[in-house]
């Protein structure tokens, strides 16, 4: 609409989509199939919010750069008609909005964050891993890139350090998966204690 490029045009934050050999106009509709973990979440973040995301082409020429280069121009899409199937990917129908430039990338202060590693939540491709990190209240997804410690397992006490990209997510630069308490910030670590003591408090003593 009108009100949409307006507001895009005024240097509205978006998060961004990149998406190689694929050309995205105004008044067009792009079918999406969302399967990565971090655009998954950036999918529901949307639709939960202004069901607005930017589309842009990644820069393949600095292959080197373990850093993703986006060419600065780039189209708003507005999430229509979409569907969670029952592997839990998302089928999205991206209506064009607007052109944009990218002014730049927001860059987040580093942060460490603790919890469990949750249960059934550890996924893999070639280059990255993601989890889920949980205080038994609130979750984080994390992604990292390179080979994790030992003795990370689902189940088990992890800090990852990096930046986080949105209120869900957290691009990691370093993980620690030590079973000491002192890498656990001490409100995740009552969190921990708490749930403990619940479930210990739950279980009967003896057995009929």
């Amino acid at each position: 609409t009108p009100e949409d490029a307006h507001r895009y045009a005024r240097g509205e934050e978006i998060p961004i989509f990149p998406l190689s050999n694929t050309i995205f106009f105004p008044n067009t509709v792009l079918p999406l199939n969302i399967f990565e973990p971090r655009y998954k979440q950036m999918i529901e973040d949307a639709i939960n919010s202004n069901k607005f995301i930017g589309m842009a082409q990644p820069n393949l020429q600095n292959l080197q750069s373990r850093k993703l280069d986006l060419f600065n121009i780039g189209c708003v899409g507005k999430i229509g008609k979409y569907n969670k199937t029952s592997q839990g990917t998302y089928l999205v129908n991206l209506e064009g909005v607007v052109r944009f430039k990218v002014i730049k990338e927001l860059e987040t202060k580093k942060i460490r964050v603790g919890g469990m590693v949750k249960k059934n939540s550890i996924k893999t491709n070639d280059s990255e891993i993601y989890f889920v990190i949980t205080d038994f209240k609130n979750e984080l997804l994390v992604s990292f890139e390179g080979s994790v410690p030992n003795l990370f397992e689902e189940g088990k006490g992890v800090v990852a350090e990096g930046f986080l990209k949105d209120k869900s997510y957290l691009k990691a630069v370093k993980i620690l998966a030590k079973h000491d308490e002192n890498y656990m910030p001490p409100e995740v670590k009552e969190a921990l204690n708490a749930f403990v003591a619940n479930k210990k408090a739950s279980m009967p003593d003896s057995f009929t």
